[in-house]
């Protein structure tokens, strides 16, 4: 383990504008966003590496969202290539304590789900999800997928927070809203139950936050050391993603994962996966709004290729989407890679 530890060092640091920050930390160039565009010298790509315990070594950036567990993919990216070394750190990461788990606390905000309610607003928004996705669950089903009906609830359960809307923004949103909070904690995407006003809103959850990833996924984990192939499944909106996840891919959580856009842009959702660590055995599953070409996605993934070991656009030729019940859908799919 030392010795594992002890060369990583050594090859980090020969990687030109790496600093060594301490014993245990080594900081240099994120090879994610580029780091710094202003001042070439700045180096916010932290790895830690503590050799007196067998936790994961891991790196994160203060300049972007990176984040994780270091990979021999993350080495590839530094340009560090070295069989040997792939290998003993693979070795390390599977026996590591938690090692193969993804949190992302640190991106995330701390924030707390209203349990189980039965007032009449909750069920008229539940109700409005079920008829949407031909569905017939509950509201405490519903919570599980950080879902809001009682916006007043939620202030209420978390009410150290500064919230970053006012009294009339809260009112709308309670009574003609359906919310969902986005991965990293930040935002409501919200979608109107009723005929009035505007369709769709992202709205800041805390005060002056400049969180630029507004997109939502369901909540769950991944092993990133697992030798089966990971699917990352994304499409556009909220309900599109829950009706893959429930009428499409029937509830599938083992090695899947589910993301809706939100208007974020694929790039962006892609990213940010990728940045995660989870970079080993990977196919992409597009499901298509029925407007978006294929070529469309060609060129937005053209240099992310790469990573996957196969890329799907899957389109729906019944609908326009895939938010919508099971009988609603049928599936054809288009093969880029």
């Amino acid at each position: 383990m030392a010795e594992l530890k002890s060369d990583l060092m050594e090859k980090l640091l020969s990687i030109p504008k790496a600093k060594k920050i301490s014993n245990k930390e080594i900081a240099l160039r994120c090879p994610f966003c580029g780091d710094s565009r202003r001042d070439p010298n700045k180096t916010r790509f932290y790895i830690n590496i503590d050799t007196e315990n067998n936790k994961p070594i891991l790196y994160y950036c203060f300049n972007c969202p990176a984040h994780g567990i270091l990979t021999p993919d993350v080495l590839r990216l530094l340009e560090l290539s070295d069989l040997s070394l792939n290998g003993e750190l693979l070795r390390y990461n599977k026996n590591s304590n938690k090692g193969s788990r993804i949190s992302g606390k640190r991106y995330q905000k701390n924030i707390r789900v209203p349990k189980y309610s039965i007032s009449e607003k909750s069920q008229k928004k539940c109700d409005y999800i079920n008829s949407r996705l031909g569905l017939n669950y509950n509201v405490d089903y519903w919570t599980k997928f950080k879902i809001i009906f009682d916006l007043e609830e939620f202030m209420k359960l978390n009410k150290k927070i500064e919230f970053g809307f006012n009294d009339r923004e809260k009112w709308i949103l309670d009574n003609y809203y359906v919310m969902f909070i986005t991965s990293k904690n930040d935002y409501l995407i919200s979608r109107n139950i009723t005929d009035k006003g505007q369709r769709y809103k992202k709205t800041p959850i805390f005060k002056n936050n400049d969180n630029s990833f507004k997109f939502y996924s369901i909540p769950n984990q991944i092993d990133i050391l697992t030798t089966n192939t990971i699917n990352i499944n994304i499409a556009e909106g909220t309900f599109d993603i829950l009706g893959v996840f429930h009428n499409v891919r029937n509830r599938e959580v083992k090695d899947n994962i589910y993301v809706s856009v939100t208007g974020s842009g694929y790039k962006s959702v892609i990213y940010y996966i990728l940045s995660e660590g989870i970079v080993n055995n990977v196919s992409l599953n597009i499901y298509s709004d029925s407007d978006k070409d294929v070529n469309y996605y060609k060129e937005q993934l053209k240099d992310y290729l790469i990573w996957f070991q196969s890329v799907k656009v899957i389109y729906n030729t019944l609908y326009k989407d895939f938010g919508v019940p099971k009988d609603m859908i049928n599936q054809r799919e288009v093969i880029i890679k």
